[in-house]
């Protein structure tokens, strides 16, 4: 493994609250508790009950495993209760490395840097280890930070966590349809409003330049909740970061037509007919919506025969 380095300190104060507070938050708090009552939004509120509680604590400096030298950067967000990189993490990790991109992996696992190096210097270029708050969007956030208090030159950014199980083919046609816009994400979705799914966000230099980009994500504060982040990010991000244009995505919403969250209840007809190379990881674990999961495996086989079912790990 290479020589570690450390990085520039990543402060984690979180930042200042944008103005307007008193009538946001009452907007936001009677917004959760319609969303909570509603067909829509029950599912998604006893996950946000089950949840674990997020502690604060104290963020180590970030490592670097190797020099930035490319100028494509990926940032993925990554859980594991027991600090680990599963195969299929890797496999994204290595997949994005393959088509160009260096990779900045931000975890809010209970681990500490160097060990947390070691686990990813296959693909990884510098990890940031984090308190467990804030959920993906800080993730990002820090590995924004990271890369511009480093002065990382990149014109194509992409911001993705280990919640999916792929890619489950090439990645090659989909990432040179996304090199044409300036804000594109994988998946729109009509659950609660449409909106561009933040689960795959990417952004060109047409946005990557722009001066209020920079200031958005110095805005982003640590979620209390998922309902929160849903709320406050998730429904708000493409609006907000349509800096150059509106944001496109690879599934639009007239794909599948789905009211509910497509990458739960659509999961197989965006593989099969949109050729999705991603499906949720919790759809093989706790399931909360109880989707039909029965013959998975053969079908993932059917439609992407070249995938190796051994990195999924129900």
């Amino acid at each position: 493994m290479p020589a570690l380095a450390r990085l520039p300190h990543v402060s984690a104060t979180p930042p200042t609250r944008p103005s307007g507070g008193g009538a946001r938050d009452r907007l936001r708090r009677s917004s959760m508790s319609l969303l909570r009552h509603s067909r829509v939004g029950a599912g998604s509120a006893q996950l946000a009950i089950r949840l674990p509680r997020r502690e604060t604590r104290d963020e180590p400096s970030p490592v670097q495993i190797r020099p930035f030298r490319g100028h494509r950067l990926a940032i993925l967000a990554h859980f594991d209760a027991s600090g680990s990189v599963d195969d299929s993490f890797r496999h994204l990790g290595r997949t994005l490395v393959g088509e160009g991109y260096e990779v900045v992996v931000c975890t809010t696992s209970p681990t500490n840097p160097a060990q947390f190096a070691a686990l990813v210097d296959d693909f990884a270029i510098a990890v940031i280890v984090r308190g467990n708050e804030g959920y993906d969007f800080q993730s990002w956030r820090r590995g924004i930070e990271l890369a511009r208090r480093s002065q990382w030159s990149f014109d194509r950014l992409i911001l993705t966590n280990g919640s999916m199980h792929g890619p489950l083919t090439a990645l090659d046609g989909i990432l040179s349809t996304m090199d044409r816009h300036s804000s594109w994400g994988m998946t729109e979705s009509l659950d609660l409003r449409p909106h561009v799914q933040s689960w795959w966000l990417a952004f060109g230099d047409g946005v990557l330049t722009h001066p209020e980009f920079d200031r958005y994500w110095s805005r982003v504060r640590p979620a209390k909740n998922k309902w929160e982040t849903i709320l406050a990010h998730e429904l708000r991000w493409s609006q907000d970061l349509a800096l150059d244009g509106p944001t496109a995505a690879y599934v639009p919403v007239a794909a599948h037509q789905c009211r509910r969250n497509p990458l739960f209840f659509a999961w197989r007809e965006l593989i099969s007919d949109w050729h999705m190379p991603f499906f949720k990881r919790s759809l093989l674990g706790p399931n909360y919506d109880r989707i039909d999961m029965h013959g998975w495996r053969d079908f993932i086989q059917d439609q992407a025969p070249s995938f190796d079912l051994e990195l999924v790990s129900p």
